[in-house]
């Protein structure tokens, strides 16, 4: 009888579909800190998920010099443009989307929730990022964007959800703020029907801030007044002061 031969199959660790990343800051966040934030994670998701293919802020520079290169040198063919053309409008929807958010944070301090969708549609995601804010602390002591900046960075560095994560083909991005009805959103448009999407792979960061410590304690005064029940007597006493003033 043959001997059937044993094939050793590696057994690949799936990455779990839902991670979450504690982001934990030792203050308030004023309304513009948290638009800037937003802004920052989004730059961030965008190279770190292969969207560009350096950080934001070296596509502006490089896109920059090239535009000034070909400006002072020989006329350059159409097609030879139109990468660069479609690179261009992708900073400039970037930069459209990132005043538009510093604008709605302005308007309405109270967003709660931000959503950054990538894939073909919102409904049908590969990948989705949920930014959590804490609720606004208006006693507690608000800190600088650079400090904010540098304690988020240094903690997603140090969770890393994504270092795993195969790298994601260019697609579409998709951003929804999760506000009151009655806020005066402008540019951003009213969706009633939107339910977070079910396939794909779900990142949640969730901002928290540390309160701040009440030392406060009470003070009790040393004197008890206690009430009582019998009217005082008015004209009785006016006639005895006169009595005694007579006397």
């Amino acid at each position: 009888m043959a001997e059937v031969s044993k094939k050793s199959f590696k057994t690949k660790k799936k990455t779990p579909d839902n991670l979450t990343c504690e982001l934990v800051f030792d203050g308030g966040l004023l309304s513009n800190t948290r638009a800037s934030l937003v802004i920052e994670l989004i730059k961030y998701f965008m190279f770190e998920r292969h969207q560009i293919p350096q950080p934001f802020e070296h596509v502006k520079r490089d896109m920059k010099m090239k535009e000034e290169k070909i400006a002072a040198g020989p006329r350059t063919q159409p097609t030879d443009l139109q990468p660069k053309r479609k690179i261009k409008s992708i900073i400039e929807n970037l930069e459209m989307l990132f005043d538009n958010l510093e604008k709605s944070f302005v308007l309405c301090p109270e967003i709660s929730q931000i959503v950054i969708i990538l894939g073909g549609t919102i409904v049908s995601p590969k990948e989705t990022f949920v930014i959590k804010l804490p609720q606004l602390s208006p006693d507690a002591d608000n800190l600088v964007f650079k400090t904010c900046v540098k304690a988020m960075f240094r903690q997603i560095i140090t969770q890393d959800l994504l270092c795993d994560m195969k790298a994601l083909t260019p697609t579409n991005m998709s951003v929804l703020l999760h506000a009151p009805r009655e806020c005066n959103m402008e540019w951003f448009i009213p969706n009633h029907t939107f339910k977070f999407p079910v396939r794909g792979r779900f990142f949640t960061y969730n901002c928290t801030c540390k309160q701040p410590v009440d030392d406060r304690i009470w003070f009790q005064s040393p004197v008890n007044v206690k009430g009582f029940r019998d009217p005082l007597n008015i004209q009785n006493m006016s006639l005895m002061f006169c009595i005694n003033i007579c006397i």
